[in-house]
């Protein structure tokens, strides 16, 4: 029976309805994982994965959330990549959808396997403009659910650092008599006067200079300035632990463009919505199921507004971006790219804050996120449209740059429909170090299993 049931799941379960697939490359980080190191940052104690490929060309690592540059990572052991579970039967009955990852077998070599993630459609129109997605010549915008599952973490204020010489944290108050105040990455300001202007809690970027589309996985990589991207589609969440007082909380917001401001008032718990001192059509309404422990989002990516509480969606916002009133400019920097800015955006070091008007609040879980940046990796789609056959697909990595995907792919190797493989459902071993009897030995994180969106 032992014999019997071994050999129905391997030939019917792995082999048939399901098969594991392990990981390698890093062109899918963070989402997966290839051979990796695991870094905790000496100085906030954040941990992130850095590429262990044999490219390696640094002995330390930057960490992504603070920007110590001191973390040793040449000791650390390599670990495997993620190994995950591909389910062989969803694309049976329906194609896969844009921005949907899958599995398929590489166009130049059919016996390995290659995750990535489906952006273009058979018989679509396909390019990439200053990092976005265009299909048809429109820009591609995603759900609540697709930019959580693609969005890049940039900041954890729950990770502030503790070593010297380490930049000054990242959210501080604008002004110096600012009440705000923080601790363990808990943001507290005490009621005051309702009329008093608004105090702001500003996040300032590293060496205040714009968000770029760096991630800790690449880290110990070789990548020339000139080919980083300055970022404007951002993301700001939080957790809205407590209020007390009368006033309103501000959420306030730059593309690279104008500014948005989310403001909620005290009284009535109600929000609105404006962009450069204009009021959003139907960006109103009551907060649902009061303040106090009320998480916040607010998304800019694909020229889009969402803003969500609680982690349901109540204002989707599509927008072209339209000059700034006279008197208001963002901060100019320089943008670490040859690539001339999309529509005349300015990106800046503070492009998000959280104001308080004579209301008393206490904040965590404050997070910075960005939307990947698809870089110049490549010809097809960049330069001109790519027309795809009708059962091609075009896909890309979300490591844009390291990733080699249709953006490199000469017109005979294209993702065919035939190519498909399925769907990566699971991380289902994932693996960290451990010290047994003096040796460093892999053993599984079950605290990483994960399901793959």
């Amino acid at each position: 029976m032992i014999v019997l049931g071994a050999a129905v799941f391997n030939t019917w379960l792995l082999q048939g309805l399901f098969s594991p697939c392990r990981v390698t490359s890093g062109s899918m980080a963070e989402t997966l994982l290839g051979v990796h190191r695991d870094v905790v940052c000496g100085s906030c104690g954040f941990r992130f994965a850095c590429d262990a490929a044999p490219r390696l060309i640094s002995r330390r690592a930057a960490c992504p959330n603070c920007g110590y540059l001191e973390n040793e990572i040449e000791p650390l052991p390599a670990l495997d990549g993620d190994r995950v579970l591909i389910d062989r039967t969803a694309f049976c009955v329906r194609s896969p959808r844009r921005w949907e990852i899958a599995a398929f077998a590489d166009p130049r070599d059919a016996a390995q396997t290659i995750v990535k993630r489906v952006v273009g459609l058979p018989g679509e129109t396909v390019q990439i403009r200053h990092g976005d997605v265009y299909i048809d010549g429109e820009i591609q915008r995603k759900t609540l659910a697709q930019q959580r599952a693609i969005a890049v973490l940039v900041h954890d204020a729950g990770f502030p650092p503790h070593r010297d010489g380490v930049p000054v944290p990242r959210w501080r108050g604008e002004k110096a008599e600012s009440q705000w105040g923080s601790a363990a990455g808990r943001f507290v300001r005490p009621a005051t006067a309702e009329n008093d202007p608004i105090d702001w809690l500003v996040y300032h970027h590293r060496g205040d200079a714009p968000i770029q589309d760096d991630c800790g996985y690449n880290a110990s990589l070789s990548r020339q300035f000139e080919t980083a991207a300055a970022v404007t589609d951002l993301a700001l969440s939080f957790r809205l632990i407590e209020t007390f007082g009368s006033g309103s909380l501000v959420i306030r917001m730059h593309d690279g463009y104008g500014e948005f401001q989310v403001r909620i008032d005290a009284t009535t718990d109600e929000y609105r919505v404006s962009y450069n001192d204009r009021p959003v059509p139907e960006a109103c309404g009551k907060v649902p199921a009061g303040r106090d422990g009320l998480r916040c989002e607010v998304w800019l990516f694909d020229r889009q507004l969402l803003l969500a509480f609680d982690g349901r969606t109540v204002v989707t916002w599509p927008y072209e971006p339209t000059e700034p009133p006279v008197g208001r400019s963002s901060t100019p920097s320089l943008l670490g790219r040859s690539e001339t800015p999309s529509y005349g955006t300015k990106p800046t070091a503070q492009p998000l804050a959280i104001g308080a008007k004579g209301l008393g609040v206490v904040l965590e879980n404050l997070r910075v996120y960005r939307d990947v940046y698809y870089t110049q990796q490549g010809w097809r789609g960049l330069n001109r449209p790519t027309r795809l056959g009708e059962d091609e697909f075009f896909v890309l990595g979300d490591n844009s740059p390291v990733s080699v995907d249709s953006r490199a792919w000469a017109e005979g190797e294209s993702v065919k429909s035939n190519s498909l493989i399925g769907k990566p459902l699971i991380v289902i071993i994932p693996v960290r170090n451990a010290n047994w009897f003096g040796r460093d030995v892999q053993v599984p994180d079950l605290g990483k299993i994960r399901y793959i969106r």
